[in-house]
């Protein structure tokens, strides 16, 4: 009979890292990046003004989504805190943070170049 409690037992396995905040940064990070990189692809081709007002709402879109993005990697990080100071994964764990935080904010870059890009093709007329 054992009289060390299980959370001392040496079986115990370390908790689980908590993803899902870390793959709702992901999706917010790369779906407008998508969606930004597609849309200007597809109105290169086509010069539609349609598409340049989609590109517009992308880009509304992606900054809401930015945010959300943010606070649940935030969050991610916050909750799993114990964890990725002290386990052996936690080289792979910030990692994972890391590219997270990347597809987030390499969608500013990304915006900036097509706006200019756009504007040398199409400059802006007052009619």
């Amino acid at each position: 009979m054992s009289v060390i409690p299980d959370y001392f037992s040496p079986t115990t396995h370390a908790p689980e890292v908590k993803r899902t905040a870390l793959h709702i940064a992901r999706w917010c990070g790369a779906v407008p990046l998508i969606l930004g990189v597609l849309t200007f692809l597809l109105w290169l081709l086509t010069r539609a003004d349609e598409l340049a007002m989609f590109g517009l709402a992308v880009i509304v879109v992606g900054l809401g989504m930015f945010a959300i993005g943010s606070v649940s990697l935030l969050t991610h990080v916050m909750i799993n805190w114990h964890f990725l100071c002290r386990s052996d994964d936690r080289k792979r764990e910030w990692g994972a943070i890391v590219v997270a935080a990347f597809l987030l904010l390499v969608n500013f870059p990304a915006c900036w170049v097509i706006i200019l890009v756009v504007s040398e093709i199409k400059p802006m007329t007052m009619d």
